[in-house]
């Protein structure tokens, strides 16, 4: 073979690989991915109508030579109309996602000029994405007025409780034997409240354990304050081997409220308000602040207490009403106490009655209470104990 063919062959071949590449080229145009597949992936689905108008930034469309010729002819046309259809560059080929394309048209609509005064026009249809954020900042629905405190609930009869003496018990532990009846059954158990106090913290706990049937375990804790009692910060309800519910005590927030683990509307924070655990010590401590301060007014029948107590689901005012001073025949022994009862004040809401004995710090000594389906619960006293 001659040596100047060898050296000439190879770049022959090169120019025909390059030949062939251009025919093929301008056979079958850009095979990269289409605009719209690209606004597809990464934006909401556009409406119908913009499915063949969205274009990204930068990236016209190809219009081939037969196409302009076209346009052109139809242009010279004597029966021609006027194009409406959106110029490049326009709002609907820039790439703008569906949700800002009014925002847009609204603002330069005034500087457009109108072509055709019998121009239809396009319906003002909301996008999708403006439907799903209504649907998320919608105010939630309110709460019956039985389960959130309501806004025109009025002053409570008791004077407020900066001005109530209080005097709050020490670390303490009470059982109770329990008698519960549920659905026509007779069911034993034991109860136990424990309240540990370290100034100016307090942790209580109520343990109701019944055999075979479980266990319900009540928390409260927080803080003591001078002229307030008992603030607590968390309350923790769990009933057998269910989940824990709780409510959240936030003073961080203007204003402060009642956060519920369930998914409850907030309910309003007061500076006395008390869970379902420690409306029990903080009633002990309003009642033994009234002995030992003002001893010349003592509590009478008649008396009301109110507490604004919030449970897992909500907060509502509790009226508690002294009705005598007695004495009672308990696993402990016969004891002097005080009669109070909370009357329900909803179709689903329980009736409380609660015997508080003065010769230990008004702490209850017997806690009776009946749900809405006629179960009743009776706990009474056999032992308190301090550490």
């Amino acid at each position: 073979m001659d040596p100047a063919q060898t050296t000439i062959a190879p770049k022959r071949l090169g120019m025909l690989v390059v030949t062939v590449v251009m025919a093929h080229w301008l056979a079958l145009g850009d095979w990269s991915p289409t605009p719209e597949a690209t606004v597809k992936s990464v934006a909401a689905i556009p409406r119908p109508e913009q499915t063949t108008q969205l274009r990204t930034l930068g990236h016209p469309p190809a219009t081939s030579q037969r196409t302009m010729e076209a346009a052109a002819a139809r242009a010279n046309s004597p029966d021609a109309t006027p194009d409406h259809s959106e110029p490049e560059g326009s709002i609907k080929n820039r790439g703008i996602p569906p949700e800002q394309e009014n925002k847009f048209a609204t603002k330069n609509k005034s500087s457009k000029p109108n072509t055709s005064a019998n121009k239809p026009t396009e319906p003002d249809d909301k996008p999708a994405a403006s439907l799903v954020i209504a649907s998320l900042t919608a105010p939630p629905t309110p709460a019956s007025p039985t389960e959130v405190t309501p806004a025109h609930q009025p002053t409570p009869a008791t004077p407020p409780a900066e001005s109530v003496p209080i005097a709050t018990p020490g670390s303490v532990t009470l059982r109770y034997d329990v008698t519960a009846q549920r659905k026509s059954l007779n069911v034993q158990a034991d109860a136990t409240l424990e309240l540990q106090v370290a100034p100016p913290r307090y942790n209580a706990r109520m343990t109701l354990k019944a055999w075979l049937a479980g266990s319900r375990i009540q928390t409260s804790r927080g803080t003591l304050e001078p002229n307030l009692g008992f603030v607590p910060e968390r309350f923790g309800d769990q009933n057998r081997s269910k989940p824990e519910q709780a409510a959240h005590f936030d003073r961080t927030r203007q204003p402060p409220a009642v956060r519920f683990s369930a998914n409850a509307p907030d309910a309003e924070l007061l500076p006395g308000t008390q869970d379902r655990l420690s409306v029990l010590l903080q009633l002990a401590a309003l009642l033994e602040g009234r002995a030992r301060q003002t001893p010349s007014k003592p509590v009478v029948a008649g008396d009301l207490f109110r507490i604004h107590t919030a449970g897992t689901d909500g907060a509502e005012w509790w009226a508690f009403k002294v009705l005598e001073q007695t004495t009672i025949n308990l696993p402990a022994g016969a004891t002097d106490a005080l009669h109070l009862r909370r009357d329900p004040t909803h179709a689903y809401d329980n009736q409380v009655e609660l015997w508080m004995a003065p010769a230990m710090h008004h702490l209850p000594v017997r806690i009776w209470w009946q749900q809405a389906n006629g179960d009743v619960v009776d706990q009474r006293l056999t032992a308190l104990t301090h550490p």
